[in-house]
């Protein structure tokens, strides 16, 4: 057969690579210059670096999988992550059961409620779907308590997810205590965390040449504007032109997807309103190299009420300095909503705020000392998860016939990451082919 899928990213390029090898005449149509979606990467002191930050657990086996069958399998190295608390001036490690019973941003009671509800949530495994019907913040004030609440959890969830910190689900954060709990070692310290030599620019050009070796076209700045079904095959506007294929699978967000299949006759309003009923945040990031140690820690949890950034990451505190000339590197994150002025601001405003607070956290920070400045604006970035989240979920099979839906909003209950991403890919290819090889026929 003859299919198109649109996007680049990691399920988009599983999905073609799968399909390709089954022999089919695979196009892969990418809007943006680049490939590899979030996952995206560019270089910097002549090294590629992801333009968001990214990491693998030791059991996201899907990605493992690739990795071996693609020769890369001694690519992959894990490396002890470091983590800490940063609140009203202060740093606090935060690695392990020891660090949470030291951590000082709240009184000892309520450390041990916390580590207590974490314990309860982390071994949670049947009665999960019930979390789903009471928002994360409701749950944490009623088990973890108020003053837990408000000092760790609504800090990190309001820089999560802005304006929707308090209707998130308890689902989704369960999912994320859960991935965690699950890659972390009996005995082990502290978690390890993956790292693809050379970054993550290593697996999306292995992939992109499996496409290629088995047949499949990979075509980039080719937006894709309108999808129609027509007797059966997808009809697609590609820059202007019309091409046809014996199916398509679309792999961006669910709202841009409603927009582009919205002028195929007949389709339902409501199927329409239902993927523009999920809420995405934009990811704002900024990264920079300096010659100075800012932190030791890899991650930091800030667990301040209002701050311009969620996060604060020290790649080379897992990567190799020598990689990027002896330089440091460092991501600054926010997600907004995509009307906030983080998306319109000009580049240094931006800077001097998210540089000032850097320096409140540690105030040896030395701005003369940064080398590169790169800023990146996703607008979407992390879908909303609110309650009842899974009844909002639309399958991959469109109401159009040979066109198919596959994207991170429909990960669940674990949230989305290029693991899940690349087990997506497979199963969307798979049920693709038994689907449209007999209408083929």
């Amino acid at each position: 057969m003859k299919i198109a899928v649109c996007g680049a990213g990691y399920t988009g390029l599983a999905a073609g690579m799968r399909l390709a090898q089954a022999g089919h005449e695979v196009t892969i149509l990418e809007r943006s210059g680049d490939i590899g979606g979030l996952a995206g990467d560019f270089a910097i002191h002549g090294c590629p670096v992801e333009k968001a930050y990214h990491f693998l657990y030791p059991t996201d086996e899907h990605i493992k999988t690739f990795l071996a069958e693609l020769g890369m399998a001694d690519r992959l190295v894990w490396c002890e992550s470091s983590q800490c608390c940063y609140y009203q001036g202060r740093i606090y490690p935060f690695n392990n059961e020891l660090d949470l019973l030291k951590l000082g941003i709240m009184p000892f009671v309520d450390r041990i409620r916390m580590g207590a509800t974490v314990f309860l949530l982390q071994h949670t495994k049947r009665g999960w779907k019930k979390l789903s019907r009471i928002t994360a913040y409701d749950w944490l004030k009623r088990w973890a308590g108020p003053t837990v609440l408000e000092r760790f959890w609504a800090p990190l969830l309001r820089g999560k997810f802005n304006r929707h910190y308090k209707d998130i689900s308890m689902q989704w954060l369960w999912g994320r205590l859960k991935q965690r709990m699950d890659a972390k070692r009996p005995g082990e310290k502290r978690e390890k965390l993956g790292q693809i030599k050379g970054g993550f620019r290593e697996l999306t050009t292995a992939m992109a040449r499996a496409v290629e070796r088995a047949g499949g076209v990979i075509r980039t700045n080719a937006g894709v504007t309108a999808i129609r079904g027509d007797g059966g095959r997808a009809v697609l506007d590609v820059n202007g032109k019309t091409e046809r294929y014996d199916g398509a699978l679309f792999t961006g967000p669910s709202p841009v997807f409603a927009d582009v299949v919205a002028g195929h006759p007949g389709i339902d309003p409501a199927y329409l309103a239902g993927l523009r009923s999920i809420d995405y945040l934009g990811a704002i990031v900024h990264l920079f190299t300096s010659d100075q140690e800012i932190t030791p820690y890899y991650w930091h949890n800030i667990c301040e009420t209002e701050w311009p950034f969620l996060v604060l990451i020290n790649l080379t505190a897992m990567r190799d300095r020598a990689d990027f000339a002896g330089k440091y590197v460092y991501y600054l994150a926010a997600y907004v909503p995509h009307e906030h002025e983080y998306f319109t601001i000009e580049r240094p405003a931006l800077f001097e705020s998210w540089y000032g607070a850097l320096a409140k956290m540690w105030p040896k920070f030395d701005r003369s000392q940064v080398r590169e400045e790169h800023l990146f604006k996703m607008k979407y970035a992390q879908h909303v998860v609110g309650c009842g989240y899974d009844r909002k979920i639309p399958p991959f099979k469109s109401p159009i016939p040979g066109v198919y839906l596959a994207n991170f909003s429909q990960i669940y209950p674990i949230d989305r990451g290029t693991n899940l991403a690349i087990r997506d890919g497979e199963r969307v290819a798979r049920q693709m082919m038994r689907e449209l090889v007999p209408a083929s026929r």
